[in-house]
């Protein structure tokens, strides 16, 4: 019992926002946790919020709320100098571009935001973090789910990192997915 109550704290904090409409998941999370942080949302079956990690079976099938006020998605982490997909990225985007073309979402746009600790150079970090958007950008246009047209870019080098932590921290490596409606030019 004490065992279940320590990972369902480590969940909780997995799952807690870093900053408005933002969360952060690990590299597994399945199917019903990336929909329910891009949308709010999750699919039938999908079971309570507090299961975020293991991969699930089936094709998320409910349409989210009527309209996504503003963007919201979540994140996950890149290794230290690195913009390389790893096996598991890549399996975490797979299930990401699975979810994108379920109803409701098919029609959002998706941005998808570079980041680097502070360590080193600015302008090299600036080039690593969006090197780094480019790279998931890439894998999920190429996966066929996910049209080019939806997907955008941008790299933030290491002026934005994480609230309440130092800019060196290795978690500052990162990528976020961000959805959003359509504006009346569509998402570019």
């Amino acid at each position: 019992m004490r065992g279940a109550a320590i990972v369902g704290c480590l969940v909780i904090m997995l799952a807690a926002p870093v900053r408005a409409g933002v969360t952060e998941l690990p590299v597994d999370a399945d199917v019903c946790a990336i929909m329910r942080a891009l949308a709010g949302a999750s699919a039938p079956g999908c079971g309570a919020p507090e299961s975020l990690g293991g991969v699930r079976a089936g094709v998320p099938g409910v349409v989210p709320p009527a309209a996504i006020a503003a963007e919201q998605g979540y994140f996950v982490h890149f290794d230290f100098d690195s913009a390389s997909l790893t096996e598991a990225y890549r399996r975490h985007l797979d299930r990401l571009a699975l979810v994108l073309s379920a109803p409701g979402l098919s029609g959002l746009c998706v941005r998808l935001v570079g980041h680097a600790d502070s360590v080193g150079d600015a302008g090299y970090n600036l080039r690593l973090s969006l090197s780094r958007a480019e790279a998931v950008n890439d894998y999920l246009a190429a996966s066929g789910r996910v049209g080019p047209e939806r997907l955008s870019v941008d790299g933030m080098g290491e002026e934005a990192p994480l609230p309440g932590i130092s800019g060196d921290d290795p978690r500052n490596r990162r990528v976020e997915i961000l959805v959003r409606e359509p504006a009346a030019a569509g998402c570019g």
